[in-house]
């Protein structure tokens, strides 16, 4: 079993990874706490990162073969990074179709493409960060989310998104924190004991909201213009 990784702390200023790629991180980072503020970003880079979604599996290795061939002549580290469990599968895969590449053994990235099982990549940083099957990391057990923040702030440049079917909610948008949002609308004008089940009833609001794409600012906002009509 992986270890749990460190508690993710507030920073006021991010320095590292560019303002593209943590855009991406920030909404994985609200997911897990959605009081954590994001921290102010100083770097900027020309590059946007890449999200390609797939039908299945085969085509999604087929593209990304097809990528990792012409990416040799311009990344000088890359970081390929996968779920544990789908490594030893995807290093069979890249040796048959004849792609170049070292498998992370240590915390001794090389030139060129490296093969990283998410489990390994504390401290490591690269000029490019791919991200194979991200759902698979989120579904690392209890520590999912925190691996996947990990592994998007691994990237000092570029970040590419390799995935079968629409992104995971949490690369798409960010979560809210309710408690906060319904405190800002003025909904509550006394403080009031919850009912034993209002979490049970807040993570279904969340969920109903995604799924019809809203937010919840969104959402009062339609309900103040129903009243008012």
């Amino acid at each position: 079993m992986n270890k749990p990784i460190e508690r993710l702390d507030e920073l006021e200023f991010g320095y590292r990874v560019p303002k593209q790629v943590f855009e991406y991180a920030s909404r994985v980072l609200s997911h897990i706490n959605p009081q954590l503020k994001s921290p102010r970003l100083v770097r900027d880079v020309k590059e946007i990162p890449i999200v390609k979604n797939f039908d299945d599996y085969k085509e999604l290795f087929g593209s990304l073969v097809k990528d990792l061939k012409k990416l040799g002549s311009i990344s000088s580290h890359t970081g390929l990074i996968i779920g544990d469990a789908q490594a030893e599968t995807l290093i069979e895969e890249l040796k048959d179709s004849a792609i170049a590449f070292t498998v992370l053994e240590n915390n001794s990235p090389v030139e060129g493409l490296n093969i990283v099982p998410v489990s390994r990549q504390k401290g490591l940083e690269f000029d490019d960060v791919i991200l194979v099957e991200p759902q698979n990391i989120i579904d690392i057990e209890e520590i999912g989310l925190r691996q996947l923040y990990v592994a998007v702030t691994r990237s000092l440049r570029g970040l590419s998104i390799y995935s079968t079917g629409e992104l995971p909610i949490q690369l798409l948008e960010e979560s809210f924190d309710l408690d906060a949002l319904i405190e800002e609308y003025g909904y509550l004008t006394e403080e009031v004991e919850p009912a034993s089940e209002f979490n049970e009833i807040k993570r279904d609001v969340e969920g109903f909201l995604r799924i019809k794409g809203l937010t919840l600012k969104e959402f009062i906002s339609k309900v103040r213009k129903s009243d008012g009509e």
